[in-house]
């Protein structure tokens, strides 16, 4: 482990480009990070974390996310259900969707649909959809 190691904390849901893993994987091999990882209470939220930017520390790391959540104001993931497909729909290009619920049968074969369609027609559909507000992640006014 280099003498500048440093320590990173981010989300478990993330995406790497083939180069990167490798890199981890090579990484990864050395006993004194499998040592200092080996009784970590949050290893998917830091071990690869710490991988990744310790080796990229010169490059700027891209930060765009492809998967899709939203988090309560109490902090537990917003469950998305058929009323959330416009919201899903123009989420800014993203890929995946964290957190559907067991019974949006409808919902996830929308989904599927939507993913079968060339860009042009996904482009035709996501002008049907008009974006609706979920306000009940917004605070309550008190008076």
């Amino acid at each position: 482990m280099p003498d500048n190691f440093v320590p990173y904390m981010g989300s478990q849901w993330w995406t790497l480009t083939k180069s990167v893993v490798d890199q981890v994987y090579e990484y990864s091999k050395s006993p004194k990070i499998r040592g200092f990882y080996k009784r970590t209470w949050i290893p998917d939220e830091l071990y690869f974390q710490t991988i990744v930017a310790n080796l990229c520390y010169k490059e700027p790391l891209e930060t765009f996310n492809l998967t899709y959540y939203h988090f309560e104001l109490r902090g537990a993931p917003k469950v998305l259900y058929e009323s959330h497909l416009s919201e899903l729909i123009n989420s800014h290009n993203k890929f995946f969707a964290r957190k559907l619920s067991p019974k949006a049968n409808k919902l996830r074969a929308k989904l599927a649909d939507v993913y079968c369609m060339s860009s042009k027609e996904f482009a035709d559909y996501k002008k049907q959809i008009q974006p609706t507000i979920d306000d009940s992640t917004l605070p309550k006014k008190e008076f």
